[in-house]
């Protein structure tokens, strides 16, 4: 199977504070990521922009960013545009469940017969971020990203993962 293209992850997220009240400026950063391990359980390392070992793709979207520009000539269904101007920046409530579209980097791998892709989403950078992590306490201060992640299932909310596959592969 031949991916090629932009992965694009649809998530149901909710954030939960314990303060009572909950701060109103609350906010929930997401972290996705792209793995591949060989046929026996070894993860599939590839090289980043500056030489070191990382996952297949990742991608990252910040809750109170999650505006798309649908009337935009470069939006896509399966490729979401955002403009990440000041005036897109959208509240995140205590307890509110939001269906976000979270964009991966581009890629281009070939899984063969008995590898798997794995998929993980975190609120941290994860293994492999490389060397420009998400980890200011200016950008990522702890009155509005303390709260509890949630990742919501049930009926009404989907979270899957669309991959570009090429068709006609093996």
């Amino acid at each position: 199977m031949e991916i090629t293209g932009h992965p694009v992850a649809h998530l149901a997220v909710s954030v939960g504070s314990a303060q009572s009240p909950p701060p109103s400026n609350l906010d929930l950063d997401i972290f996705v990521t792209l793995g591949h391990f060989s046929a026996v359980g070894k993860e599939v390392h590839y090289t980043g922009s500056s030489g070191d070992s990382v996952p297949v793709t990742k991608g990252w979207l910040r809750v109170s960013l999650r505006k798309v520009n649908h009337d935009s000539p470069y939006h896509r269904d399966y490729l979401p545009r955002r403009e990440y101007r000041s005036s897109d920046v959208l509240p995140v409530a205590n307890g509110v469940i939001y269906e976000c579209d979270v964009e991966l980097w581009p890629t281009n791998m070939v899984v063969e017969a008995g590898r798997w892709l794995v998929f993980e989403v975190a609120s941290v950078d994860t293994e492999g971020a490389g060397l420009f992590k998400h980890n200011s306490p200016i950008d990522r201060p702890p009155s509005k990203f303390e709260g509890t992640n949630y990742i919501q299932f049930g009926e009404g909310h989907e979270n899957y993962i669309v991959l570009p596959i090429i068709p006609g592969g093996s």
